[in-house]
């Protein structure tokens, strides 16, 4: 880490620059914790979909419920929340 005083060298701002401009990798598959940050989902209410067996499919990895990226986004495009204003 650099303090607010030190300076990068040409080498580092290059390699910073590189970095930022590296394409950004979309995983295949998430865990619920990671829902709220990638999707903004709360993990609870998946959890809470999952016990009324409402909510989009998952896999189970030991003790980790593993959500398909592409298929999550494919049940949250056929699934819209209804509003009092939709009725």
């Amino acid at each position: 880490m650099l303090n607010k005083k030190q300076t990068l060298t040409a080498e580092e701002a290059a390699i910073q620059k590189a970095l930022k401009e590296l394409p950004q990798v979309r995983p295949l598959y998430f865990k619920r914790p990671d829902s709220e940050k990638l999707f903004g989902v709360p993990p609870r209410v998946l959890e809470d979909l999952a016990m009324k067996k409402q909510g989009p499919p998952y896999f189970r990895r030991g003790k980790y419920c593993l959500y398909a990226v592409d298929t999550f986004e494919k049940w949250v495009t056929e699934n819209p929340v209804r509003t009092s204003n939709d009725v």
